[in-house]
């Protein structure tokens, strides 16, 4: 094996993810040595995260108003497992009476991408961050291209991190008795992150619900209708002279108010 590894005798937050993704085979030869860590030295978005992150970091601390520590390490070990995290800010906020350990983890994306897409991806990471932690929220920031920058407020969630926990030590399992795990990648169940606050509130799945149901599709089957019906107004409105105070058909007249409104009406049969 390669004691040069860097990578090995502990899982981090982007372990935790290719745990999640499935992608066992490539980290288990990074873990047990046969494989160096990737390069990323070279990968430019990589490169570009790194370069903008103590701005995504201090737009942070900004909008929350709250000093935060930069690259905070720490790391626990759970089932003989070494965990360990760095976390791109980590400070503390007071609310509720009580002092709160929080952190901050930033991400610089395309610039078509999503919050919501982006805490897809990342909730393993942001999740085990604060159980190895120990945080009770987690800041993630995100830099859309070079236009935009949004941020939330991840709430720790108990249920999301014991859903991790079977798959990190099934995975451990391969590098203990250096067993190469089944090819081409290991199914994982992708636990679901509608119940995690995130700014305070969840997501509900309502399929099933017949009453919402009904009201989605009377909603979809009129909007082009309603689309149509709000073009013809528009249309006729400007069909009417300055100098004109009513154009009629024997179906509907345009009159123009004293205040100047444009008014379409439908003549009675």
């Amino acid at each position: 094996m390669n004691e040069m590894n860097t990578r090995m005798g502990f899982i981090g937050g982007t372990d935790m993810m290719k745990i999640m993704d499935g992608d066992w085979e490539h980290l288990w030869q990074i873990k047990t040595g046969r494989m160096q860590s990737d390069d990323l030295s070279n990968v430019f978005a990589v490169q570009l995260g790194i370069a903008t992150e103590e701005f995504n970091v201090s737009l942070v601390e900004k909008h929350t108003n709250i000093k935060l520590q930069r690259q905070f390490q720490t790391q626990k070990i759970w089932d003989g497992i070494t965990l360990r995290a760095v976390l791109d800010g980590f400070g503390f906020w007071f609310g509720d009476r009580e002092e709160h350990r929080i952190g901050a983890e930033c991400k610089h994306t395309y610039e078509r991408n999503t919050l919501d897409a982006q805490l897809q991806r990342y909730m393993p990471q942001i999740q085990f961050y604060m159980w190895v932690a120990e945080l009770d929220l987690m800041h993630f920031a995100c830099i859309f291209g070079n236009r935009d920058w949004k941020m939330c407020r991840v709430s720790r969630d108990v249920d999301y991190i014991e859903s991790l926990k079977g798959p990190l030590r099934n995975f451990w399992e391969f590098v203990l008795k250096d067993k190469q795990p089944q090819l081409p990648h290991y199914p994982v169940a992708q636990p679901t992150i509608d119940h995690i606050h995130i700014d305070d509130m969840v997501k509900r799945n309502v399929v099933g619900d017949n009453e919402f149901h009904d009201r989605a599709m009377t909603f979809i089957e009129t909007k082009d209708s309603h689309a149509l019906h709000e073009s013809a107004k528009k249309d006729l409105k400007q069909m009417i002279g300055h100098d004109e105070r009513e154009i009629y058909s024997d179906i509907l007249a345009v009159r123009r108010t004293k205040a100047g409104i444009r008014i379409v009406q439908k003549k009675e049969a």
